[in-house]
């Protein structure tokens, strides 16, 4: 099954985990099918009780009318720990299978348990040095193959990785029976990711964009760029709306968030334009190389 075009982050920094939950019932009611998960995010628990109970929603509304996504944490990239970790988001998000799992980062961490609600756990450090403690003797490909079992054995639909650029991605397809199918990183109109998107495309990896509006930071305010602003006022749409039409007009699928029913329904409307070639190279020019976040950790290219 294709991913969705547009889909629905599930992360929030400001929302309670209830409150993320009742953000997805309102979008599944708007007509949302891809709902993008991970542990980290503090959620998924929550959200199993929407997913779970899928009737309560619509009463037409069934499992298999989702595209649901989750991911594999850092420390648990061992092959030990690959199909416990999956398992444990199945059974949080209640939903019998994965249509995607991903490797969150290229960076394995070592093991610090399964349970990621103690965040000291999440990124283990030295205590002394204050170094982030890596897994060095587990490989992307030993992940890798444990991930590939999990499709053999059903519980997913499809396997993909987050955060990797070119140089963790061309050693796996030389080693890998499954390649992956996604590739999730962070693109909006101040981090454009040209090179990468144009070589995950022509491997046949399809990009999903996280932070696709970029954030409320003033460095990553795509929303206030002047040029985004400009055209969104020449298509009578909203920035936002030409930021995620952007996007997805690269073939790239986004996963935007928000709380609120108005902007909800508002990012559903984006496939009833469309931008102009002048239009899409001007926002390529507004790339500043600008992430929404920088993690030291985190083996960028």
């Amino acid at each position: 099954r294709e991913i969705p075009q547009l889909g629905f982050g599930t992360y929030s920094s400001v929302l309670s985990p209830p409150e993320v939950a009742t953000a997805v019932r309102q979008a599944l009611l708007c007509g949302f099918r891809h709902f993008d998960c991970a542990p980290i995010y503090d959620t998924q628990s929550a959200l199993g009780t929407v997913f779970g109970d899928l009737s309560s929603v619509h009463p037409d509304l069934k499992r298999s009318d989702l595209f649901i996504t989750s991911k594999l944490w850092n420390t648990l990239h061992a092959p030990a720990h690959v199909r416990r970790a999956c398992l444990d988001c199945i059974q949080s998000l209640r939903c019998d299978y994965l249509d995607c799992f991903l490797v969150h980062s290229p960076t394995a961490m070592q093991f610090t348990g399964y349970g990621l609600e103690d965040r000291g756990c999440r990124v283990p450090t030295d205590s002394e040095t204050g170094k982030v403690l890596r897994d060095l003797e587990t490989r992307h490909v030993d992940t890798w193959r444990e991930m590939e079992k999990l499709v053999d054995e059903g519980l997913v639909r499809s396997i993909g990785v987050s955060n990797f650029g070119v140089r963790h991605l061309e050693p796996l397809l030389a080693l890998c029976r499954i390649p992956p199918a996604v590739n999730q990183v962070e693109i909006h109109p101040h981090c454009v990711q040209t090179s990468l998107v144009e070589w995950c495309q022509q491997h046949h990896i399809h990009i999903t964009a996280f932070s696709p509006l970029g954030s409320q930071k003033d460095t990553v305010n795509v929303l206030d760029d002047a040029v985004v602003m400009e055209i969104a006022s020449a298509a009578g749409m909203s920035p936002a709306q030409v930021c995620l039409r952007w996007s997805t007009q690269r073939g790239i699928s986004v996963i935007p968030h928000s709380p609120e029913q108005r902007f909800i329904t508002e990012n559903l409307g984006i496939f009833g334009f469309s931008l102009s070639d002048a239009h899409m190279s001007r926002i390529v020019g507004q790339d500043k190389g600008k992430r929404t976040g920088d993690y030291d950790w985190l083996e960028w290219d």
